[in-house]
């Protein structure tokens, strides 16, 4: 059944800075741009194309429903293996789910737009390594989800503080999640040493999960 981003679910702002006192929506409409422009230009699918086409050609109307079925077709993966967001979609009352999932108590990664935008990309990247979307959305929700949880923690959660840490640590998040799933780009020797300096400790690497 496709998922509905109808009822207050997207926030109408350009950036991807949510609101604290936002407590409905899933993301905002200018990270799901984003999140969108990930799955079309990396994401290994039958329409994937460049940046440069996406945005200086109008596709036929063909091409443009292939798109937004694309689209449609990987949220509903996401509700698929990710019973927050499921609930999300399903709910009457987006703000029931949505406070349940995001506040300063920290929360469901996919919940904030950061987190949203880095698991698209991890998602895109494992299409690229012979997965396929579906296959590739399942193994990223083997991962840790929880924003007090490692690599969060530290890393761009404060749990002390209780807020965002900010973007400046969001490569090495995405890598030592990619590298939890075996296709990280980078040694564990390198993920190792940038995870101890960003968070400040001799903190070990999280240990990769195990993908069906």
């Amino acid at each position: 059944k496709e998922k509905s981003f109808k009822g207050g679910a997207i926030a109408l702002f350009a950036t991807n800075n949510m609101p604290p006192t936002n407590t409905e929506a899933l993301t905002t409409i200018g990270n799901l741009y984003d999140v969108l422009a990930i799955l079309f230009e990396k994401a290994q699918t039958d329409i994937q194309s460049t940046k440069k086409k996406l945005t200086n050609t109008r596709p036929s109307t063909a091409r443009l429903d292939s798109y937004f079925n694309l689209a449609k077709h990987y949220f509903n993966l996401l509700a698929k293996h990710y019973p927050e967001i499921d609930s999300f979609f399903k709910a009457t009352n987006k703000k029931v789910v949505t406070s349940k999932n995001r506040g300063s108590f920290g929360g469901h990664i996919l919940f904030r737009p950061m987190g949203l935008e880095i698991f698209t990309t991890i998602v895109a990247t494992l299409t690229n390594k012979g997965m396929s979307l579906e296959k590739a959305v399942d193994a990223t929700s083997k991962l840790p989800h929880n924003l007090n949880e490692p690599p969060y923690e530290g890393l761009i959660w404060d749990s002390k503080t209780k807020r965002i840490l900010g973007t400046s640590n969001k490569v090495s998040l995405r890598e030592i999640l990619l590298y939890m799933l075996n296709a990280s780009k980078w040694g564990e020797q390198e993920l190792l040493e940038r995870y101890r300096k960003e968070t400040g400790d001799d903190r070990e690497l999280p240990k990769p999960v195990v993908i069906d």
